[in-house]
Order: C-alpha cells, then sequence, then structure tokens
C-alpha cells in the first residue's frame, strides 16, 4: 500500500522492477496515487504544485487529468477496478512514459493494482465529467480485490510505504 508520495518523484521505477521480479504481487495506492501514476504516463509531469496554483483558483483543473474521469465510467461499464481501468487505458492508449506507471505495468503483468478513493478527496472530482456511481463501483471493486488479496496472503509480507522525500517533477 502507498499514497502518491513514492510515484510523484520518480520511485515508480523501482516499484515497477519488483513487480516484474515477482517481488511485489498487489498494489495498492489511492486516489493522488493513480492521478500521479496517470499523469506521469502521459509525459507531462505532475499537477501537484499547490501554491502555485491553488491561489489562482485553478489547482487540480486540468484537461489532461479530467481524462481519468472518462476511462473510470469505461471502467465502470466493463466491470473493472479503477487500478486496472487506468492500466488498460494507459496501455492502450500508447502513453508516450507508460513505463512510469504502476498500473499499466500492473495491467501488463497481471498483478493487482487497486485505487481506493473517498468520494471529494481527490482533483479530479472537481470536474463535470466526474461520475459518482462509476466512481464508487470501480472502487468498491478495487476494494473487494484488495480484501480477497489480504484474506489469501500466506507467508508473505504487507507493506504500507510513505516517503518523506520529495524532488523534482519527473
Amino acid at each position: 500500500m502507498m499514497g502518491a508520495h513514492p510515484i510523484k518523484p520518480g520511485l515508480s521505477r523501482y516499484i515497477i522492477d519488483l513487480m516484474k521480479q515477482g517481488m511485489i504481487s498487489h498494489v495498492a495506492t489511492n486516489g493522488a496515487g493513480i492521478i500521479h501514476d496517470f499523469e506521469l504516463s502521459l509525459g507531462v509531469g505532475t499537477s501537484e504544485n499547490v501554491p502555485r496554483w491553488i491561489q489562482d483558483g485553478q489547482f487540480g483543473l486540468w484537461r489532461e487529468t479530467s481524462k481519468l474521469n472518462e476511462v473510470i465510467s469505461s471502467g465502470a461499464f466493463r466491470s473493472e477496478g479503477l487500478g486496472e481501468a487506468v492500466g488498460r487505458w494507459i496501455v492502450e492508449s500508447n502513453h508516450p512514459r507508460s513505463d512510469l506507471s504502476i498500473a499499466a505495468a500492473g495491467w501488463q503483468l497481471g498483478v493487482p493494482v487497486t485505487c481506493h478513493v473517498s468520494v471529494g478527496s481527490d482533483i479530479t472530482h472537481c470536474h463535470a465529467n466526474c461520475d459518482g456511481a462509476a466512481l464508487g463501483a470501480t472502487s468498491h471493486r478495487d476494494f473487494l480485490i484488495f480484501a480477497a488479496a489480504i484474506r489469501d496472503l500466506e507467508g508473505g509480507v504487507y507493506l504500507n510505504v510513505g516517503t518523506a522525500v520529495t524532488g523534482p517533477e519527473v
């Protein structure tokens, strides 16, 4: 489990490597984690310059990031989890830096990447195209996938990873 902080400074490369080696069998993140993962896959860096954009009333209101709401709605229609829908979309859309995406790696490797959101806490929820029912359905599906993984965890290790490291945007 992890929030967005390991993803934002570019540590996803290491997580993906561990997934490829079979050392990570499930990744769970929050809404900010999947947002940064998606943004990095676009090759544009991340949007979280809070002090700069909050003053202008523009924090989180980027067209690229709002695309996640369409991806989530598509995932709900396909009965996918939120992480699976995002991973599939990144791969099928040939994002220029899909190699930086944990969700894309999970989709390609068959490693569950689940996203657990709380409605109203993420920048994607501020966009008119946010569908609360789709958001709830995909996040709930991810919860069920996560709960099954924990239930079946035998002889494994559960890690809750965080970091206080900040660095340049990737």
